[in-house]
């Protein structure tokens, strides 16, 4: 009987022990293949720019009409830039300045997502576009776990507005409702607490 408790208690720690470890692959579901801009959004251009920890990150820009805002997108989880094509065609037809910019480890840029990683690509990505377009408010557009980062962001640069769309409370909370019967919040290297930034 103390074999199998101890069998029991080995395999669970090792489940656990893996969670932890791979936990992020669970989490983060880039794509790596990126068309030439032209092919999704004709007349747009390439972005690059450098995250305070030495990465370069690539993106796609269109300038706004006048006096308009820049929307910068931050995506979700899943995919990259070329997904969101479809959305800066429609804010750029509005006369916004747009924005679509990978994070590290998605489409072409190199580097592995985490919270602190993406926390950097957001202000490098808007402190880009602050050098493109100084007097143009900002609009951020926060997309699941985007709308995580941007309201990460907005904290310390603060935008014109703030656009949450699918937003979750926290990963913990997320996580809680998919994975009820694992201890989550322990587990979590990134926690992603949106609605206590929101509060903030």
């Amino acid at each position: 009987m103390l074999r199998f408790v101890l069998g029991v208690v080995l395999a669970v720690l090792v489940v656990l022990g893996g969670l932890w470890l791979f936990q992020r692959r669970l989490i983060y579901f880039p794509t790596w293949a990126v068309p030439p801009v032209s092919e999704r959004l004709p007349g747009w251009e390439e972005a690059s720019f450098e995250t305070a920890d030495g990465l370069t990150l690539h993106g796609w820009f269109t300038p706004p009409s006048k006096h308009a805002p820049v929307v910068v997108v931050f995506n979700g989880n899943a995919g990259n830039r070329a997904d969101r094509a479809p959305l800066g065609a429609g804010l750029a037809a509005e006369g916004f300045g747009v924005l679509l910019f990978d994070y590290r480890g998605y489409g072409d840029n190199l580097g592995h997502p985490t919270a602190a990683g993406l926390a950097l690509d957001s202000r490098a990505a808007v402190q880009w576009v602050r050098q493109r377009a100084p007097r143009n408010d900002l609009v951020y557009f926060g997309e699941s776990l985007g709308a995580a980062v941007a309201t990460e962001l907005a904290l310390s640069l603060p935008p014109a507005a703030l656009v949450l769309r699918s937003p979750f409370t926290s990963l913990a909370d997320l996580a809680a409702v998919h994975y009820p019967l694992l201890p989550a919040r322990i587990l979590l290297r990134d926690e992603y607490p949106t609605l206590d930034r929101i509060g903030a």
